[in-house]
């Protein structure tokens, strides 16, 4: 994260991840939250990391059945918006018509050739499409071990 323009980074195995980036927040909170993890207790911290009548986006499906989110204090107490940003299954972007599919595209693909986004350190490894089942191999055996795995195609 640091290597990518953090200025703070938590390790979430050695504190309580919320309070310390509400900590590094001079105890405030951040505008914005965004969890990408899928898990539960990630999702936990950011609405515990979030100041008062902010905004937590989460970009991750939440498959696990057993997890669990307490939104009685941190969420309903301070009064946080929970966004998903899935722009999927025909839903319109929430700021549409000023920002549809297109737009969105464009503007990311703008920021990747300005070198505005760094995405090749998340890469964890490319393997081509005919490989795909050790691809999923990888994520089982040790899904903390790459942050992104990319199916390439000849």
């Amino acid at each position: 994260a640091r290597a990518l323009g953090a200025d703070v980074t938590v390790n979430p195995t050695e504190c309580e991840a919320g309070l310390a980036v509400k900590d590094a927040s001079g105890g405030a909170g951040v505008d914005v939250a965004i969890d990408i993890s899928g898990k539960y207790a990630a999702l936990q911290q950011a609405l515990r990391c979030v100041h008062r009548e902010g905004l937590m986006v989460t970009v991750s499906f939440y498959g696990d059945k057993a997890g669990r989110v307490d939104l009685s204090s941190e969420w309903h107490h301070n009064r946080i918006t929970l966004r998903s940003s899935m722009p999927v299954w025909g839903c319109a972007h929430r700021c549409q018509p000023m920002w549809d599919l297109a737009r969105l595209e464009r503007a990311a693909i703008g920021l990747l050739e300005e070198g505005k986004l760094q995405v090749e350190p998340l890469i964890g490894a490319r393997v081509p499409f005919e490989r795909a089942a050790e691809a999923y191999a990888m994520i089982d055996e040790s899904p903390g071990a790459k942050v992104k795995l990319l199916l390439t195609y000849d």
